[in-house]
């Protein structure tokens, strides 16, 4: 199922509508990937399909001193009270980066500022 954002009137969001200048970084395999340096924010995790695994988010970025945020599993993905249209709302602050392991070629979309 595909992630599809809309506006509380029921249509897809406009230029106009984006308040918040929200950046999304798209990862694709079994990887570290490193985001974002600095201080900013983890909105949303949305899982685009390929091989399901955990996921494991971090606030960090390249320092060596890892903060986990948190483990998303590989049963949580499929467990639909969780993860309502395979979007899973975070919505926190991140202090020195954001860094997210992938344990499996789970392709899945990371939106932050």
């Amino acid at each position: 199922m595909a992630y599809q954002e809309t506006t509380s009137v029921g249509r897809k969001p406009s230029i106009n509508d984006l308040q918040h200048n929200h950046k999304y970084t798209n990862i694709i395999t079994n990887t570290t990937t490193d985001i974002k340096d600095g201080a900013g924010r983890l909105h949303k995790i949305i899982v685009n399909g390929g091989t399901p695994g955990d996921i494991t988010i971090y606030d960090e970025h390249g320092t060596g001193t890892t903060t986990k945020i948190g483990t998303i599993t590989e049963e949580m993905i499929f467990k639909t009270e969780v993860f309502a249209n395979n979007v899973l709302t975070y919505d926190l602050d991140f202090n020195t980066g954001l860094r997210i392991t992938t344990e499996k070629a789970t392709n899945l979309t990371v939106v932050w500022t």
